[in-house]
């Protein structure tokens, strides 16, 4: 037997080696229908074989466009937690304005509280008889 190794190119660019016997001369008097079928079973696995790298290359891309879209969806996701940490921020700065301006309010009350006490004192002490 001899060993004859055919590399295939096909139009996706993926290289296939495939293998083929066929007798030599010697042991085949129809060297000629040998090398023919040969020929047409080189051309049957470059058809298969072109083929399945078709396949292969569209479901390549069909990979590609998936990764392409969860790459766009962790984007946009990233995109909106920023927008989301902004306005957390916006609402914990307006938190601590309002806290604020409550202290101030409480402390505005006992003032308050505080003078209307002395006030009373006051007039209760108006009220006491001279003597």
């Amino acid at each position: 037997m001899v060993l004859q190794i055919a590399n295939v190119i096909v139009e996706s660019g993926l290289s296939f080696t495939f293998e083929l016997y066929c007798r030599n001369d010697a042991e085949n008097e129809g060297s000629d229908s040998a090398a023919t079928r040969s020929s047409k079973q080189l051309s049957r696995v470059a058809e298969v074989t072109t083929s399945a790298a078709l396949k292969v290359s569209e479901s390549v891309r069909t990979v590609v466009q998936g990764s392409d879209a969860q790459y766009d969806g962790a984007n946009q996701t990233c995109n909106t937690m920023e927008e989301m940490a902004g306005g957390i921020q916006r609402i914990a700065e307006s938190a601590s304005i309002v806290s604020d301006t409550t202290q101030q309010g409480l402390t505005l009350v006992k003032r308050g509280h505080q003078e209307i006490h002395s006030t009373m004192l006051q007039t209760n002490l108006l009220s006491l008889p001279i003597d």
